[in-house]
């Protein structure tokens, strides 16, 4: 007579054995996961790779924002290092280096909290929004409502950053003056008087296919 114990230990062995993933799957499964949350998190960054994402958003960059992230990559590091990497091929040792690589900077960029200084030399987080109309088909009316809500959405995600420099400001945390000099100046090709004379308004020029009444409305 068969022992019940025994053989539910086997057939339990069985499936975990069948459907035990290797460390390349593994790895896989966590890049997948990242990427994944680095789409939710940074909406324009992922509408701008060609992702479906609120088009209208920005990233959250509360500190609490930045320290949600942290902890969720710590968490994806843990389980990377779990993985066997001698167990991969030379070219999935090379993925994982990267990716591992990438995940301890991303959280010393949090822990040492150089979100207090968001912009450098000739950069920063505004820097994509001169980019702002390419994330965006023009061909409907949904299309410009959501290109309006991401250009007004801009004052918040300024003032956001404003608020995180203030910070760094008083705790020492502030680049060199030499380094910022006339650095206003890359920014003055997309300052207009007049709101039609904007880069920003080119696609309010052409709207092709967008009723006539719709295009009056749009354009206010």
């Amino acid at each position: 007579m068969k022992n019940p114990l025994l053989t539910l230990t086997l057939i339990l062995l069985t499936f975990f054995t069948a459907n035990a993933q290797t460390p390349k799957a593994e790895l896989a499964q966590l890049i997948s996961q990242d990427w994944t949350f680095r789409m939710q998190e940074y909406p324009a960054w992922a509408a701008s790779l060609g992702y479906e994402s609120d088009r209208t958003k920005y990233a959250e960059v509360s500190v609490a924002a930045h320290e949600r992230r942290a902890e969720f990559w710590r968490g994806i590091l843990k389980k990377l290092n779990v993985i066997n990497r001698e167990a991969l091929d030379a070219e999935t040792q090379v993925n994982y280096d990267m990716f591992k690589f990438m995940l301890e900077n991303d959280v010393a960029q949090v822990e040492y909290q150089s979100y207090l200084i968001p912009i450098d030399s000739d950069s920063g987080f505004h820097s994509s929004f001169a980019f702002s109309a390419s994330d965006f088909s023009f061909d409907s009316v949904r299309s410009y409502e959501q290109y309006i809500v991401r250009l007004k959405g801009f004052k918040k995600y300024v003032d956001d950053h404003i608020a995180l420099m203030r910070m760094g400001i008083k705790k020492g945390m502030t680049l060199p003056k030499i380094i910022l000099t006339d650095y206003e100046k890359g920014m003055d090709a997309y300052i207009s008087e007049k709101a039609k004379d904007s880069y920003f308004y080119e696609p309010f020029k052409t709207m092709n296919g967008i009723d006539k009444a719709q295009q009056i409305r749009l354009r206010k």
